[in-house]
């Protein structure tokens, strides 16, 4: 009977099979990778899914970005997703009616082919996302939409139109700005993962005079009132005309971060 077990044993190792005593799902390891950091040990996972029936047929496939409570709706899947790799691909034996939100029943999904393609922390996340716009491997639109769903930080953004992201440092509930007046704001230039790129200034203008500020930050102000500090991410378009100059490159969405008060009127 020993010998038995341990027969057991080298079976499942050879195929890749594991079946876990507490787990109603089994699986097969597909791609190993030797990588040390955990999905739960990251902040953003970039995933190929695919889900296919019981004769292998892939009923739908998609890569995304998630964050690594990405199955917390399934309490084992998420356990083992935590523990899996960047590089590593598995499928998993669903059971009957499986209930993931985002497959329709009639699909009659058997196996959940899951590989993480990569993982990153906070910063290696916002930096990634820089590169991908960049290098255009995905629209600036696209890398700031990611950011703005799959955001990091105490407080969501606040999407105001396509390329163009806002929120809360610090709000006043005060009145909102005098356009017939002077404000002065505190501007200083970051990249999405928060490096600096330019110290703050401070600029004097009337809000009602148009071209006084970059776009991004002419079209945010309306929306403020005295004394509040918002951060901003904008595609490259509603930036800088020659972000050269300050030695940022072409297709850079950049994050700015902007104080605002009113100037009194002297008597």
């Amino acid at each position: 009977m020993k010998y038995f077990f341990y027969f057991l044993l080298l079976s499942w190792s050879f195929c890749g099979c594991h079946l876990f005593g507490n787990a109603d799902l089994e699986e097969r390891l597909v791609q190993f990778s030797d990588e040390v950091r955990t999905v739960g040990e990251s902040d953003k996972i970039q995933l190929r899914i695919m889900y296919k029936n019981q004769e292998g047929e892939v009923k739908d496939s998609l890569v995304k970005f998630v964050g690594r409570d990405y199955f917390e709706w399934h309490p084992w899947l998420s356990m083992r997703f935590s523990q899996l790799k960047k590089g590593e691909r598995y499928v998993w034996t669903l059971t009957e009616n499986w209930p993931d939100p985002e497959v329709p029943l009639e699909w009659k999904v058997a196996y959940l082919d899951v590989e993480v393609m990569d993982t990153w922390q906070s910063k290696e996340w916002l930096s990634a996302l820089t590169t991908m716009a960049q290098s255009k491997l995905y629209p600036e639109d696209s890398v700031i939409h990611w950011l703005g769903m799959n955001w990091i930080g105490n407080e969501p953004w606040d999407v105001k139109k396509p390329g163009l992201l806002w929120r809360w440092i610090r709000k006043n509930e005060v009145a909102s700005l005098d356009t017939s007046q002077q404000i002065v704001t505190h501007i200083s230039t970051h990249h999405l993962n928060g490096d600096l790129i330019r110290e703050k200034i401070d600029l004097t203008a009337f809000i009602r005079t148009q071209g006084q500020w970059i776009p991004a930050i002419q079209w945010t102000i309306p929306y403020l009132h005295d004394g509040d500090s918002v951060e901003i991410v904008s595609k490259s378009d509603w930036t800088f005309d020659q972000p050269a100059l300050l030695g940022i490159p072409s297709n850079t969405p950049l994050k700015f971060k902007v104080g605002v008060h009113s100037i009194a009127i002297s008597q």
